[in-house]
């Protein structure tokens, strides 16, 4: 996530032409609920409402795949001239954001400059995670994925492992985090936050928010696991009908421990072992997580660990409905 806790209720600023809709306007407000039909002016204010909830502007093909509309990129350049848009955007050097907000075009030349460097970190232990036993895909997650990192950023993964070894390849990852926090690589924490098991593809939260962070992964192993993560969720179209998935350039071959265990790990007593110790892990960790600072976004179980413990997901919504309102865009 781009700094949510910092940037979600930042003071949004309001063009010439804003106002508060009526009450009419505001029951089809999108909200990231459910989905409505927004005309393609209207699709790229809330495009760029939902950026700025991050301080993060846009360019128009960026526009065209984060639009709540189905439309081509020719229909979104010229939207992007029309009065009403002119009025409340502001362009600069083939980035748009709100009225008042060009200072973000600075902001983001600063934070691509930054995701570079991190970019080499996230690629490194992504490959290491890769490598580890029943781990099936790994993929870049929050700002980094966009890069929009700062200099406060984590690295944030979203994992895929075999079924009923979340809990197992989680201890292997924590591993991992805590070798990349000695010495000279402590910069950056890395954060394993979101890891499922391969059944659990089709995700529960279908809103704009959980549209927007699926869409932004970028794998760096396991395409073809990635490849049915979209297929199971394609319902996010009803809220980005013009996005499409990332590919990340494609890493070097993982390390070979976990090919290299995989035959013992066959063997059935081995395997066994790994019940228990997955049922341990599980059993031992799931209380703890818990205790710790579950939310109606968190989600601790058999197959799934997905530790967003601050309650973004609603607090990004409330500010993109509080933009949407001041933009005054409608049916």
């Amino acid at each position: 996530m781009i700094d949510a806790q910092r940037s979600a209720d930042a003071p949004v600023p309001r063009g010439p032409a804003a106002a508060l809709p009526s009450a009419a306007s505001r029951a089809v407000l999108d909200g990231g609920r459910a989905p409505w039909s927004w005309s393609i002016s209207d699709g790229v204010l809330a495009a760029l409402a939902y950026a700025d909830v991050f301080d993060w502007p846009l360019s128009a093909d960026e526009i065209h795949r984060k639009l709540p509309a189905s439309a081509s990129l020719d229909e979104v350049h010229s939207a992007l001239q029309l009065p009403k848009v002119t009025a409340v955007v502001d362009a600069t050097e083939g980035l748009y954001a709100l009225w008042g907000r060009d200072s973000l075009i600075a902001e983001r030349r600063r934070r691509e400059a930054i995701s570079t460097d991190l970019w080499k970190r996230a690629a490194r232990y992504g490959r290491v995670i890769a490598g580890l036993p029943f781990v099936k895909m790994v993929a870049v997650s929050g700002s980094l994925a966009v890069n929009a990192a700062d200099e406060h950023a984590d690295v944030d993964y979203f994992v895929v492992t075999e079924d009923d070894r979340v809990w197992t390849a989680r201890a292997l990852i924590i591993g991992v985090v805590k070798v990349a926090r000695i010495g000279r690589h402590r910069r950056a924490t890395l954060c394993p936050n979101y890891l499922i098991g391969e059944s659990n593809l089709r995700l529960t939260d279908r809103d704009r928010f959980t549209a927007h962070e699926l869409l932004q992964l970028v794998p760096l192993f396991g395409t073809d696991t990635y490849d049915r993560l979209l297929a199971e969720n394609q319902w996010f179209r009803e809220f980005l009908p013009n996005g499409v998935g990332n590919r990340a350039a494609p890493l070097p071959e993982p390390p070979a421990v976990g090919r290299r265990l995989r035959p013992l790990l066959a063997n059935r007593a081995v395997d066994r072992a790994v019940d228990r110790l997955e049922r341990w892990e599980r059993e031992r960790k799931i209380p703890r997580l818990t205790g710790e600072g579950s939310t109606a976004e968190t989600r601790f179980d058999e197959n799934v660990c997905k530790g967003h413990v601050d309650g973004h997901r609603q607090r990004i919504l409330d500010a993109y409905e509080s933009r949407l309102q001041r933009l005054a865009v409608g049916r």
